[in-house]
């Protein structure tokens, strides 16, 4: 307390007392919980301070309290973050919540079905992503359908790194746990200017019967007897395939695979002495066929150059085509298009010359009626004047007749469920077969 007094009224006035007010303590402020249901970047850092989710900055909270938080969150860096993390995917939206787990499965068995059944069905990857997004429109109320996606990239990805991987392991898991026996087969195939060695093996198991895998795909320019070998007996220690369990092997019919001397075959023979020759009877029963017709008197016409010369006359030009039409009318005869024969498909000439022989009175009429008797000798080896079609036609039933127990051969020796035993007895049949004729 102070005391002031005036020296002149000293006598006079009252001393006057002045009382200061105390000042106002301030009290700490401490996190409180209840700040988070408001501010969702929040989250408690200890008692006195917060941290900001977005900012990743950790701030005192414990002067202002209530006021630091609005302070932050009005500031250009923390408007600056939040802009930017509505815009970008953090890492956590790849990974997938324990909630979500049967339904991410969902997802991912739907877009390995849909891969397998494109590579299945041989479709191209890129029809894949065209696909999933017409799926989300029509089955707009599945959740599983909205989440599917998989374009070009992801497909390709899933059949080298997880269906291809998995049916190899499957394969080799049948033959390792029932130690198989099981045959090899390989040919070269040209893309370009690259050649490609598929490697496959066939197998029996008492559960599933007769398989047909294919374990790798090689690329390798080397197609002689020694490179190929080398590529099949690396491939398979790769996968750990002992050649010893190998019975025979199989491949086309050329001096490189099964010559007498340094042939394939022969140096898997130096590894399994066991193991048989298995070559392509298919190309053997075709070849027969080729050399008998050559050789057979009766017939005076090339039958081959014949199917192809018809299919070419008409295959270039839409009018000749639409000639051929009135003919078939004329003739009372059902429209059907000429067969393409292509000389590397054995089973491709009968279906040609039957399908000649149906239309046959048509096809005959059209030529004898041409302008052009140069080209009318030319294509069916009649001339202008000569209008004795059955010296055309009888060559074509007989080879209708005669390719057609061939064809039949062929397809039993094609077929994926022919065993050696089938085969050999189908090889040893057919002269029988020919001999009643």
């Amino acid at each position: 307390m102070d005391f002031e007094s005036n020296s002149s009224n000293s006598d006079t006035e009252k001393p006057t007392v002045r009382t200061e007010t105390p000042t106002k303590r301030k009290r700490l402020c401490k996190y409180n919980k209840a700040w988070e249901t408001t501010y969702k970047w929040l989250r408690q850092a200890n008692e006195k301070e917060a941290r900001c989710n977005v900012c990743a900055k950790t701030f005192s909270v414990c002067f202002q309290g209530l006021s630091a938080l609005k302070q932050h969150e009005n500031t250009d860096y923390h408007s600056r973050m939040v802009q930017s993390q509505k815009t970008t995917s953090t890492i956590t939206h790849f990974f997938t919540s324990s909630l979500n787990e049967e339904e991410s499965d969902k997802v991912m068995a739907s877009e390995l079905t849909c891969v397998y059944h494109s590579v299945k069905h041989h479709l191209s990857y890129n029809s894949m992503d065209c696909i999933l997004k017409l799926d989300k429109i029509i089955y707009n109320d599945s959740k599983i359908a909205k989440k599917v996606s998989c374009g070009r990239t992801k497909a390709e990805m899933l059949v080298n790194e997880v269906l291809a991987p998995r049916s190899i392991e499957e394969v080799l898991q049948v033959l390792n746990l029932n130690k198989c026996f099981f045959s090899v087969q390989t040919d070269a195939s040209n893309i370009k200017n690259r050649k490609f060695f598929p490697l496959s093996i066939q197998y029996f198991t008492k559960d599933v019967g007769i398989q047909n895998k294919i374990l790798d795909f090689i690329e390798s320019a080397d197609e002689t007897a020694q490179g190929m070998f080398d590529m099949i007996a690396k491939s398979l220690s790769n996968l750990g395939v002992d050649l010893k369990y190998c019975s025979c092997f199989s491949a086309d019919n050329t001096n490189a695979n099964f010559g007498q001397n340094k042939s394939l075959f022969k140096k898997l023979k130096d590894v399994n002495k066991e193991i048989l020759k298995a070559n392509c009877h298919a190309h053997i029963v075709h070849n027969c066929v080729g050399h008998a017709l050559d050789e057979f008197a009766g017939i005076n016409i090339d039958v081959e150059t014949l199917v192809f010369k018809i299919y070419s006359h008409f295959a270039q030009s839409a009018k000749r085509r639409d000639n051929l039409k009135d003919f078939y009318e004329f003739a009372e005869i059902h429209w059907r298009e000429i067969i393409r024969h292509v000389k590397t498909r054995w089973l491709s000439l009968q279906p040609c010359i039957h399908r000649l022989l149906e239309s046959w009175p048509a096809i005959i009429s059209y030529f004898i009626s041409a302008e052009d008797a140069k080209q009318v000798k030319k294509l069916i080896f009649l001339s202008k004047d000569d209008d004795s079609s059955y010296k055309v036609e009888i060559p074509l039933l007989f080879c209708d007749n005669i390719l057609e127990i061939f064809q039949k051969t062929v397809k039993k020796l094609e077929g994926n469920k022919a065993c050696a035993k089938n085969k050999v007895d189908e090889m040893r049949s057919r002269p029988k077969n020919l001999e009643y004729l």
